[in-house]
């Protein structure tokens, strides 16, 4: 039955899908190359921290917290910008996809952005001390 009421719109949506998921690599390369760049701006912050005595506990938790806050920030503006465009779209009322008065935000996709903004708030919160030279901050 799926087939029969998407067959028509199908191949569209599937190259929807693909458009964004570029959109989407696209804008995550650019965000972890402004990281990077960051990251090779704070490295004297980090060899002073480390000198005048900073743990690497409390590095790490300081990076971890960045990240973390900014990860959460981006899925709210992500959020928030889906939910006007889901708005605007369903108010077009163009009846040429199916079931798409019913297409909204439910708690998958909360849930989803905000099991992705924690892996990546962990993941980019602790370049800045992997990249400054981990293994000597880690005692490794």
């Amino acid at each position: 039955m799926q087939d029969e009421i998407t067959a028509n719109v199908r191949p569209a949506l599937l190259l929807l899908l693909g458009a964004v998921g570029l959109v989407l690599l696209i804008a995550c390369v650019n965000v972890a190359s402004l990281l990077l760049a960051r990251t090779e701006a704070r490295q004297r912050e980090i060899a002073i921290r480390a000198a005048l005595g900073a743990s690497c506990q409390r590095l790490l938790r300081q990076f971890l917290i960045e990240g973390l806050v900014m990860a959460l920030e981006g899925a709210i503006a992500g959020l928030g910008l889906a939910a006007l465009a889901l708005r605007s779209l369903i108010g077009l009322g163009d009846s040429s996809i199916p079931r798409s008065a019913g297409a909204g935000l439910d708690l998958r996709v909360l849930g989803f952005t905000l099991a992705l903004a924690l892996a990546t708030g962990v993941v980019f919160g602790l370049t800045p001390l992997v990249h400054a030279g981990g293994g000597k901050l880690f005692g490794v």
